[in-house]
């Protein structure tokens, strides 16, 4: 990603200052929380962390009613404390809050480099299971524990900056910084068209099959949504109707990623 990186920006010009390219990731963790009395109750729910028989509950997530709700007490209590703990290793969470689920709810931290960001993940998982004890509380990560009801995403804010401080996906306020968002956007669009069965299989498993087909999208449909405001903007691009001089540049781009974009 760095040398692909810094190869384009040379490539577009006007980005000598950049030494380096990184990824970014903001991770959202989804899970319910279960008592401890409820939990030990159900074998299945030991064994395979979900549930395999039952009838379904009597309150489900109508009206989406959990995610309005205050949050219940002793899960406020559980989470205060997770909260504390992963700031003191460097993980400050920037929300948490309940779910649409009954008894589920998410956490999500601020952004930080990827292969830092995928370990604050297991680190966090580990240590909300540890702090659940504590409190008489079980969390579930499992992508699906509850027939009929949403199941827990990890979902996944995925971005490109340098070490100067520009974000390749913020539209900023600039002409310079609208044609990098500009570009990068078309090369993750071309990317995601060309290389679709890495993704799905990135994200197939059986954990995931469970979660699939009740209240969630299933990763064969992968789809992006750059927003009406852009795509207006795109639209001006390609009837060369958005100014000159963004035109020039916006075309030789548009011929260097010709050129370069099985790279990416």
């Amino acid at each position: 990603m760095n040398r692909e990186g810094l190869r384009l920006l040379k490539n577009i010009g006007g980005y000598g200052d950049v030494k380096k390219c990184v990824t970014y990731l903001g991770w959202e963790q989804e899970f319910f929380v279960v008592s401890k009395e409820a939990y030990l109750a159900r074998p299945d729910l030991r064994a395979c962390g979900r549930t395999l028989i039952g009838a379904p509950p009597t309150k489900g997530q109508q009206m989406d009613l959990n995610y309005f709700a205050a949050m219940p007490e002793s899960v406020k209590a559980c989470m205060d404390e997770v909260q504390t703990a992963l700031l003191k290793i460097g993980c400050p969470l920037n929300v948490y809050h309940n779910e649409v689920a009954p008894a589920q709810h998410e956490i999500s931290p601020f952004f930080t480099v990827t292969n830092i960001s995928s370990d604050l993940n297991q680190i966090a998982m580990q240590m909300c299971v540890d702090i659940a004890t504590k409190h008489d509380l079980v969390f579930l990560f499992h992508e699906k524990p509850f027939a009929g009801i949403n199941g827990s995403g990890k979902h996944n804010n995925w971005s490109v900056g340098t070490d100067t401080g520009i974000n390749w996906f913020n539209p900023g306020k600039t002409e310079a910084q609208s044609e990098l968002f500009a570009l990068a956007l078309s090369a993750l669009t071309y990317a995601c068209n060309e290389h679709n069965t890495v993704i799905r299989n990135a994200v197939a498993h059986a954990g995931n099959d469970h979660r699939l087909g009740a209240q969630e999208a299933p990763p064969a449909i992968i789809s992006l949504m750059p927003g009406t405001t852009f795509e207006a903007h795109m639209e001006k691009i390609i009837e060369g109707t958005c100014g000159e001089g963004h035109i020039t540049r916006v075309r030789e781009a548009e011929r260097i990623l010709q050129r370069h974009c099985h790279s990416f």
